[in-house]
């Protein structure tokens, strides 16, 4: 897996702040999967809008979101755990994840994350 080439190249671009988009696939509730945009300050989340029409984020789906850093720790977790399939797209110059795919356990349904940042 590229996981050990591309945290390297997001560290050394030293992104403390940016904005992405981020969008989930499950068979979850429709703003669970909505795409949104989310801003990054100090490399924590601090506010998350829809993509389609700019309305906040509700509260309560706020813990759905990932940092880029979360989402290496999540792909660095799914690999010590022994995940069944793991895949995952890095941008070629920054590093970051720009598609990932973990499943856990072939009997139960996985999600997709995609991101642009």
């Amino acid at each position: 897996m590229a996981l050990e080439e591309n945290k390297p190249k997001w560290r050394a671009n030293g992104s403390e702040n940016y904005h992405f988009n981020f969008q989930r696939s499950c068979f979850c509730l429709r703003d669970f999967t909505r795409e949104a945009v989310v801003e990054v300050a100090q490399r924590a989340i601090f506010a998350a809008t829809y993509a389609d029409d700019g309305a906040a984020v509700d509260a309560d789906l706020n813990d759905s979101y990932d940092t880029v850093d979360e989402l290496f720790a999540l792909l660095e977790e799914a690999v010590v755990s022994g995940a069944v399939q793991i895949d995952a797209e890095f941008d070629p110059i920054l590093g970051y994840p720009v598609s990932l795919y973990i499943d856990q356990d072939r009997r139960i349904a996985a999600s997709d994350v995609l991101l642009s940042l």
